[in-house]
């Protein structure tokens, strides 16, 4: 009971559109909970890729082709994923790219340009004049001491001379451009029935919207059939080598915090160095010099696979797949760097002024498997059989360092630094990790009516505690197609109506490789009788185990009219045996430890819809319209005390009056969303002093924020999303547009926290800051009195609805077709297209988008043909 429906998931990415960063991805809602003390090697929801039978990575996914795929399938339901046992808890996405065609020589050409236009239209951000009247108003300008109120006049005075002069720098403008980019494949591919092949060259360039930030790849490809008689064999090959520059701009964020009274430029046309005596650089000064910072990587990957039928009903199959990858990472920054402005020639730290860190790594999967398949039919009956014996290894080490004291950019090696950054050395890591998995499955269908499957998988992996390497998961699942049955034949206009429904059990390994071992690190820089020591770096932990998701799936299709299918899914995910890093007393030696701490559940339905408003293939012309929504609920079923521990550290962290004391904190309480939105009740700004008046858990009112007071003020999942539009074509004529949406999501606006009211005066501000914050007794306003500088920590005021609509996607393409034409000038087709992404998007929220990378709007074209 497969199940492959469009993908209506959370797809984001925290760095938002940056061209060297993945996305994040989750299905059916977030299993695994945010790892707050360390970094998983994984994102612990990321579901399992898989390309053409194989393992693969998200990175491999993302630079892949899609010219070159024949078809992507979501798995979700636990009979459809359950074959991947122990890493399939966060759902399956299989990508098939296509397969060799016998025939005569075809030569194929697919290529076109991509346009990254910044928006930076989210933005409102506060011009020169209104930037200094927002400090008058914020009283920058005053101070009671005489001899310290004279130097504000005159900085105030000579602001305001560089206003009239026209002075009003569009510090965003100055990083940002439209991005060209670039891709071009050229395919070949062709044979006989007995041996087939497929060479397939790529190069895409994708140029961000910052200057200087671009991703390049270049993949080639080559992939053989070979069928006679019994025996079959494919042999897939892959070379990938990849680019990814970030722009020597540095980050947007520096840009929308720059004043915009400030000039870029002195009288003399050189680069202004700093501002604020030297206490904020320039970021357009450090493009004066050399700098580095980027990564790369290049992949080599090997897949064979054999099948050997000695009778109809009966096949053998083995697989074997090998993946090497090198990878690297550069930054470098000199002595002239900003970064160093402050430090004087007679500091200790004059001559370790510069930068520069490398890391190496390597990293290989190796997976093999045999399989042995049969099936019979008789009298109506189907049985479908298979045995799967697999394993696999995954290697990953790095090695790196930093080194400082690079007096100027020409000195840009790193052997020419003066010494290892204070408090390191050179460093480096490795992780290897074994599975070994047995999986049998069984299909059963009975007149095509009636159809029922089971499968189970033992895994053994090295990844988890020596009293529980291996786990048992197992799905079953039944089928009912009811359009088959005899009573339903007379039911007009009823085309198909599959009644369908699975249980089951996978796993999760997204962790390191020895989280459950006893680790050591040898004490190198002093011995003990001429020995060396060693200290412990993690701790043994025999009894971690799987983090298990238990499924469930009800569902059904139905077909009508020839036109309208509908497709639902019911379903309940139980997440057991979280796991998660767990912090240890400083006396242990190492900071934390991994552990089984809770459970999760998520609930929820999935619906599709899509209607043949016109078809005819004659005229080659139809128009399709479709929708597909989603909704999910999660909740945490069971807390540990180690969670709750972890509860008392993140509220710690309110406490202070540093920037991170605004936003706020994840925390986990049973019967409440990982996505919770935790702040302290506000019933607004008091009207006489301007001050927040916050109500207490117990009811009360008062003027003091606390941390116990905080509740559930919202949830970041939406109670509703999806997408709906259209397909057509007509003739020649291809259109698509898609639209996508969501409703009863909250996010916690932290525009309005950081450009408003916790606004710092020495840079720019959200005009709402001059416009709309409290300065009179009396005045009715959503934000505290303009003087107030004490830090607003969470609270309700600026949880806010984060419904939108956005049309996504609108795609036109004109196919010419097998005209004579095209025969005339060697052609066999010739399709041109474009496609516009993000092109409107319409919501309650105000707030800037694009704040470490600028938001883009993309626009592709393209050209297609072969011959």
């Amino acid at each position: 009971m497969s199940s492959s429906l469009l993908c209506v998931c959370s797809i984001t990415s925290k760095w938002d559109q940056i061209p060297i960063v993945f996305p994040e991805i989750a299905l059916r809602g977030s299993s695994g909970i945010p790892d707050l003390q360390a970094s998983y090697q994984n994102a612990p929801n990321l579901p399992l890729f898989i390309l053409d039978g194989f393992e693969t990575t998200v990175q491999r996914i993302y630079d892949l082709n899609m010219e070159l795929v024949e078809r992507v399938t979501v798995l979700k339901d636990a009979s459809a994923k359950a074959i991947y046992g122990s890493k399939a808890g966060n759902g399956v996405i299989v990508v098939e790219t296509k397969r060799p065609s016998a025939g005569a020589l075809r030569v194929g050409y697919n290529g076109g340009i991509t346009i990254s236009a910044p928006d930076l239209t989210s933005y409102n951000l506060a011009n020169a004049q209104e930037k200094l009247d927002a400090e008058v108003l914020a009283g920058v300008y005053r101070n009671n001491v005489p001899n310290r109120q004279f130097p504000l006049i005159a900085t105030y005075g000579q602001i305001q001379k560089d206003i009239a002069s026209g002075v009003n720098t569009d510090w965003l403008a100055q990083p940002v451009q439209n991005g060209i980019g670039q891709r071009h494949n050229v395919t070949l591919d062709g044979g006989g029935e007995g041996m087939r092949y497929f060479v397939s060259l790529n190069y895409n360039k994708i140029t961000g919207t910052m200057k200087g930030s671009d991703r390049t790849t270049a993949t080639g490809v080559v992939n053989l059939e070979y069928r006679k008689n019994k025996f079959a064999f494919r042999n897939n090959l892959s070379i990938d080598n990849n680019k990814g520059i970030n722009s020597p701009y540095g980050s947007f964020t520096q840009y929308a915090r720059m004043n915009p009274y400030w000039r870029i430029h002195d009288d003399n046309g050189e680069l202004i160095k700093s501002y604020h005596s030297g206490n904020t650089p320039n970021p357009l000064y450090n493009l004066q010099f050399k700098t580095k910072d980027f990564s790369t990587y290049t992949t080599i990957t090997e897949n064979f696979y054999a099948e050997w039928t000695p009778v109809k009903s009966l096949r053998f199959t083995a697989r074997t797949g090998l993946s090497l990858s090198n990878s690297g990472t550069e930054f470098f920054i000199p002595a002239q760097h900003t970064r160093y402005a402050t430090i004087l020639p007679t500091s200790d730290q004059y001559l370790k002024r510069g930068e520069y860190t490398i890391t190496n790594g390597k990293s290989n999967m190796f997976s093999t498997d045999l399989g042995a398949s049969y099936s019979v039919e008789k009298n109506g009956h189907q049985v479908f059989t298979n045995l799967i014996y697999s394993i696999q290894q995954t290697s990953n080490a790095m090695t790196g360092m930093s080194m400082v004291g690079f007096p100027n950019d020409r000195m840009d090696d790193i052997s020419m630094g003066l010494e290892y950054k204070e408090g390191t050395t050179a460093q480096g890591s490795e992780q290897t990790s074994r599975t070994v998995g047995v999986t049998s499955a069984i299909n059963y269908s009975y007149l095509n009516k009636y159809l029922a499957d089971f499968s189970y998988r033992a895994s053994g992996s090295s990844q988890f505690g020596a009293d529980n390497r291996w786990g048992s998961f197992w799905s079953a699942g039944a089928g009912w197609n009811v359009h088959n049955e005899a009573f339903a034949k007379g039911i007009k206009n009823l085309n198909q109506l599959r009644i369908r429904g699975s249980i089951g059990s996978t796993g999760t390994q997204n962790f390191s490789a020895y989280q459950a071992i006893a680790t050591y690190n040898y004490i190198t820089s002093q011995a003990y009788d001429g020995e060396l020591g060693n200290v412990l770096m993690a701790l043994h932990n025999p009894n971690l185990k799987w983090q298990e998701i238990f499924d469930k799936n009800i569902g059904a299709d139905i077909t009508l009219f020839n036109k309208l299918t509908i497709r639902f899914d019911l379903y309940s995910k139980i997440t057991k045996s979280l796991l998660s890093d767990q912090t240890t007393a400083p006396s242990t030696g190492f900071n934390v430890y991994r552990e089984n701490i809770g459970e999760t559940v998520n609930k929820g339905y999935e619906v599709g819809l899509s209607y043949k408003v016109i078809s005819n293939s004659a005229r080659r012309t139809y128009v399709t319209v479709f929708a597909n929504a989603a909704h999910n609920e999660n909740r945490i079923r069971k807390v540990s005390d180690a969670l709750k521990s972890l509860n008392e550290a993140q509220d710690s962290r309110l406490l202070g009056n540093s920037a991170d004391a605004s936003r706020p904190v994840t925390r986990f309480q049973e019967g409440q969303s990982l996505t919770s939105i935790w702040a302290v009740t506000s019933l607004g700004i008091d009207p006489i002093t301007g001050s927040e008046i916050f109500l207490t858990r117990d009811g009360n009112i008062t003027h003091i924020w606390n941390v116990d007071d905080q509740v559930v003020a919202g949830d970041m999942l939406p109670s509703l999303n999806g997408t709906f539009g259209v397909n057509a074509r007509i003739k020649g004529w291809s259109f698509n547009i898609a639209m996508m949406f969501q409703f009863g999501a909250q996010i916690y606006n932290t525009t309005l926290v950081q450009k408003v009211e916790n606004a710092s005066m020495d840079f720019n501000v959200d005009r709402r800051f001059l416009l709309e914050r409290w300065n009179t007794p009396g005045q009715y306003s959503l934000f505290k009195n303009i003087a107030d500088r004490t830090v607003t920590k969470p609270t309700t005021r600026f949880v806010q609805d984060n419904d939108e609509m956005i049309l996504s996607s609108i795609t036109a393409a004109y196919d010419f077709g097998a005209s004579n034409m095209m025969k005339r000038i060697g052609l066999k087709n010739f399709r041109v297209n474009m496609t516009l992404n993000d092109l409107v998007r319409v919501g309650k929220i105000r707030a800037e988008r694009g704040t470490l990378y600028p938001f883009a709007r993309n626009f592709l074209m393209g050209l297609q043909f072969n011959f």
